[in-house]
């Protein structure tokens, strides 16, 4: 993803429609066409945290594999 390494955190993807005939917009579950993101910022310590979770779980679960 083009955020990888930015501290942003995907929240929320949604679909979006235009009505032509009063100019306005909506939000929609479709996202094939028109489309917006919300991301949150993490801060650097809550990523380190998040890193270094992922590495004990991940040698926890070599371990349980073993």
């Amino acid at each position: 993803m083009l955020t990888e390494g930015t501290g942003l955190e995907l929240e929320q993807v949604a679909g979006m429609v235009m009505n032509p005939w009063n100019g306005t917009w909506a939000l929609s579950t479709s996202t094939e066409v028109n489309y917006i993101a919300y991301f949150s910022k993490v801060s650097l310590a809550d990523r380190l945290q998040q890193k270094q979770q992922l590495g004990l779980n991940s040698k926890a679960a070599d371990l349980a594999s073993a």
